[in-house]
């Protein structure tokens, strides 16, 4: 059955025909889906994603926002960290604000939408949950 869902997560990401390819053999993309798809494999209860999308395109990022939304679809959690505001907003149930070093929690934004990321984006909520956290972050900087 792992083999099943490893097969799977590989033509989701895109990683069909690299099965055999050692590390040195992959864009830095590749590798890093490898990654994804490696912490996915055994079900973690909580998956840890430290920019998940960083080396990506666009595409490829947003496949890896899928797979994410459809993981915590069946009952993990994610915590993911981004400085891309978009793209915490299109999967987030919550966006922690944290400050520079020594890092420690400034705000907490519950955001309240059941959609698929990409209908999120188009939606009228995600543009005010934006700008409101925007100017949290802008007030931050200064």
């Amino acid at each position: 059955e792992i083999s099943k869902e490893v097969n799977e997560l590989y033509k989701k990401l895109e990683l069909e025909g690299h099965t055999k390819k050692f590390p040195n053999q992959m864009s830095g993309g590749q590798r890093q889906r490898v990654a994804i798809c490696r912490s996915l494999v055994n079900r973690p209860e909580v998956l840890f994603a430290d920019e998940p999308t960083g080396a990506l395109n666009s595409s490829q990022g947003q496949e890896v926002l899928d797979v994410f939304n459809r993981v915590h679809e069946d009952g993990q959690a994610v915590v993911m960290v981004t400085h891309d505001l978009a793209e915490a907003l299109s999967l987030a149930s919550r966006v922690i604000i944290l400050s520079k070093r020594p890092a420690h929690v400034k705000k907490i934004f519950e955001v309240n939408m059941d959609m698929e990321p990409l209908i999120r984006r188009r939606d009228k909520k995600f543009m005010d949950y934006y700008d409101v956290i925007w100017k949290e972050l802008d007030n931050y900087e200064s």
